[in-house]
């Protein structure tokens, strides 16, 4: 019962809120829609509109049909007008007596109103269709164009400032006058500045638009007025001013069709939505970067045999990671984290789930899509080992380091290391938490230094500034320390990859507790455990074990392929291929 009242207060509340608004709007609405009709005058319309036939429209109408109609028309002119007396409505009758609605009637057949509708559609298509016949040259065209155009469109097509002579043309006796018409010559190649010129040399695709609109549309003070030939030959000579033809071409139905505008290529045939013109002016970043991620993928599907020659893949990996670095990081400025990934979040909600604002950053959106989907295969490591900037940063501060200062190195024992990773996961959920429930700036959100050292290039607050000296000078001390243990990224695909389904890196089972510790040293992340199983969730595929397992100066050759274990006691897997 407790619960009925719960649904049924709300509803009565509900019920009594719309009464009273309807009660209030009934006092506050005029019906008054115009002058009061007398009720006999209506009474007489009524008797004069007492029968009406009912048209079945889906039938074919017959001649007997007609003729009821049109007799009917005589007498029945409309239903319920606006009116002040009688002779109103006697004089109204009488106009419809001597204008009959004869709408089936006409000499027209069907060939002829079409002749009638096409010699009022004078408009060309891009595609040459219904091109007039007529012919136009240069020399033709430019008389035309002094008589006619030169007024607005200045000498040659240059917007200018014209001299009284020129100015007498217009019949005005002002010194100057500035053209207010945009060039219709000139310049070529000006799209991509700060102040393009469209003129029909450098912005018009088609000539045949140009003649249609020269012919439906100029002169601005007479149009339609010039003849087929004119047209032609005014084209003619925008065409040659514009150095897309030479002044002896003659210009008609044939030619024109055949001449290929500079600016053909500029366009988008078929526009679509407004961000796939920046995918289109970012056509070569595009390429550029979708050839970056594929050559991560070819290292990766071939590293078993790439590993084998030591040197060769140390620089193959130097170069491709220090590319991406200087593309991604340094030159597109992207800061891949949980900041960037809430920012479009938070961009697609303002919007209403409109992606089109994000669509209009195609690097983002590919390096988006590649580090899901490589994730689902590979975990984490490909985004963490090859595309992080900060992660190529901390790799640069510590070789750089390793070569030229000598720090104490810290390896933290197993054991708190294991405890250590956990960290990174409470800062994930914590950050999580605060974008859900937290309003204003989020602080948390600043806690991965991504945005202050990619982004703004440390151009940002002085707090912010020694929060990221503070965690890059972590790196002097622990390999890849902000990946293991801080990093909320990291984090998130880790927890991706639970979902991964290849693991595919060989390692050595180690004989010896020595020697697996040695082994371990290899890897960064410390994700190779004392029974020489890996934690795919710890890896950043880097490779380094994989390239100390093929180094020949190693003992032992006891190679096996490691996969998901249900505990990390279990005996590794068969012989790898």
């Amino acid at each position: 019962m407790s619960k009925i009242k719960l649904y049924l207060v709300p509803l009565i509340l509900i019920y009594n809120l719309l009464s009273i608004s309807v009660s209030v709007a009934n006092n506050d609405i005029n019906f008054n829609l115009g002058k009061s009709i007398n009720e006999d005058l209506i009474s007489k319309i009524d008797n004069l509109d007492s029968k009406f036939l009912d048209l079945n429209l889906d039938k074919e109408l017959h001649k007997e049909t007609i003729l009821k109609i049109n007799s009917n028309n005589k007498i029945n002119s409309f239903k319920y007008v606006n009116i002040k007396n009688n002779n109103s409505l006697n004089q109204t009758t009488q106009q419809f007596k001597k204008n009959e609605i004869n709408w089936h009637r006409n000499n027209l057949d069907k060939i002829e109103i079409q002749k009638r509708i096409l010699a009022q559609d004078i408009s060309i298509s891009p595609t040459s269709i219904k091109l007039p016949d007529g012919n136009g040259t240069v020399e033709m065209g430019e008389k035309v164009y002094q008589a006619k155009c030169l007024s607005c469109h200045g000498t040659e097509g240059r917007a200018e400032e014209l001299d009284q002579k020129v100015e007498s043309l217009r019949g005005n006796s002002n010194s100057i006058k500035i053209i207010a018409f945009e060039s219709l010559s000139g310049g070529l190649g000006s799209l991509n500045s700060e102040m393009p010129i469209r003129s029909v040399g450098s912005f018009w695709q088609y000539s045949t638009t140009l003649f249609d609109y020269i012919r439906r549309a100029m002169p601005y003070f007479n149009p339609q007025s010039l003849t087929n030939d004119e047209a032609y030959a005014v084209t003619a000579y925008v065409l040659f001013i514009n150095n897309i033809i030479t002044k002896d071409q003659n210009i008609n139905a044939d030619t024109l069709k055949t001449i290929n505008m500079p600016n053909k290529a500029g366009f988008i045939d078929s526009w679509g939505p407004d961000w796939w013109r920046s995918w289109i002016h970012q056509k070569y970043s595009i390429i550029f970067t979708c050839s970056l991620l594929t050559g991560i993928l070819l290292i990766i599907l071939f590293a078993r045999k790439l590993t084998q020659k030591r040197k060769q893949i140390n620089i193959i990996k130097i170069l491709l990671t220090t590319t991406i670095f200087s593309w991604i990081g340094i030159y597109h400025g992207i800061p891949i984290g949980t900041q960037k990934v809430y920012n479009s979040y938070n961009n697609l909600k303002l919007n209403n789930g409109d992606w089109e604002n994000i669509l209009f950053e195609p690097i983002f959106v590919i390096l988006t899509t590649f580090i899901i989907i490589t994730t689902l295969i590979w975990g984490r490591g490909i985004f963490c080992g090859w595309i992080c900037p900060f992660g190529t940063i901390q790799d640069i501060i510590y070789k750089f380091k390793s070569t030229f200062f000598k720090f104490i190195n810290f390896e933290i024992p197993n054991n708190i290391h294991n405890k250590l990773i956990y960290i990174k996961y409470v800062i994930f959920i914590a950050i999580i938490f605060s974008a859900t429930y937290a309003t204003g700036n989020n602080l948390l959100f600043e806690f991965e230094p991504f945005k202050t050292i990619i982004q703004d290039k440390f151009n940002t607050s002085t707090i912010l500034i020694l929060w990221s000296f503070v965690l890059l000078s972590f790196v002097f001390f622990i390999e890849r320390g902000f990946c293991r243990y801080l990093c909320p990224t990291g984090a998130a695909l880790s927890l991706a990859s639970h979902f991964q389904v290849i693991n595919w890196l060989n390692t050595i089972k180690p004989s010896k507790s020595t020697e697996a510790q040695a082994y371990a040293l290899k890897c960064p992340t410390k994700a190779i455990k004392n029974d020489g199983t890996i934690n795919e969730k710890e890896c950043i595929l880097c490779l380094s074990c994989q390239i100390y397992l093929n180094d020949k100066n190693l003992v032992s050759k006891s190679k096996t392929s490691i996969r998901k274990k249900s505990n990390n006691n279990s005996p590794a897997l068969g012989p790898a291929n």
